[in-house]
């Protein structure tokens, strides 16, 4: 959750009435998950979470990657919880390739550590000019600092999903952003807002990669502003 550190501090300042609420998903500190994760298990996580905090609707639900279609679970499957989402950096549906990527990565952490798997997902989570910097080694001490089993765990989250049709139904004022150097996600995720979002907008940052909130957040954070 700490990705979103500057991010947050800077919405402090614009808005400090706003109660901003983060947490870990499951599996991040801890040996493995107590069920088979997916996306109806993260999102139903989400909907507890506020009920055990009293918050009958969110202004707004916010993530990334993992986060980013889990934004779309919950807004799909628990609308009237929230009043609008954006959603960052995302696949609406999994291929043999996101799955295998993800099945390398575990094995990956296995037989070298975790510390080696942030070095190794940094060089895609942000651009080469933020090499060695704060956010740069900040983003290598969260992954290491998660759990092997707990990670392998979530990552079936991110397998065998298509939210196409939940977010075709979905009607909730959005904002998509998407890193301009997050690979192939980058044009995938554009076309597939354009063809199948309703009440969206769509943002590019320019210079980021997959956590735009990570290495340049200020550039991020302008475009979301408005839509908050």
């Amino acid at each position: 959750m700490h990705m979103w550190d500057s991010s947050i501090a800077l919405l402090k300042q614009r808005f400090p009435s706003f109660r901003f609420l983060r947490y870990d998903s499951r599996g991040y500190r801890f040996e493995g998950c107590d069920k088979p994760l997916n996306l109806d298990v993260v999102a139903s996580d989400d909907k507890a979470l506020l009920d055990a905090l009293l918050i009958p609707k969110a202004h707004a639900l916010i993530g990334v990657s993992m986060g980013g279609i889990t934004t779309i679970a919950i807004a799909s499957r628990y609308p009237d919880r929230l009043e609008r989402f954006v959603a960052c950096d995302f696949h609406v549906a999994t291929d043999k390739v996101n799955e295998a990527a993800w099945d390398q990565g575990v094995q990956f952490a296995k037989d070298q550590g975790m510390e080696a798997l942030g070095k190794q997902s940094v060089e895609r989570w942000l651009t080469l000019k933020s090499r060695d910097s704060p956010e740069w080694n900040k983003a290598i001490s969260m992954v290491a600092a998660a759990s092997i089993e707990g990670m392998e765990s979530s990552s079936k989250v991110l397998y065998h999903h298509d939210e196409t049709e939940n977010l075709r139904r979905v009607r909730l004022p959005s904002l998509y952003i998407v890193g301009a150097e997050d690979g192939r996600c980058t044009g995938v995720m554009k076309e597939f807002v354009a063809a199948n979002a309703t009440n969206a907008e769509f943002r590019e940052v320019e210079g980021a990669g997959q956590q735009p909130m990570i290495g340049i957040w200020r550039p991020t954070i302008c475009p979301l502003c408005p839509h908050l």
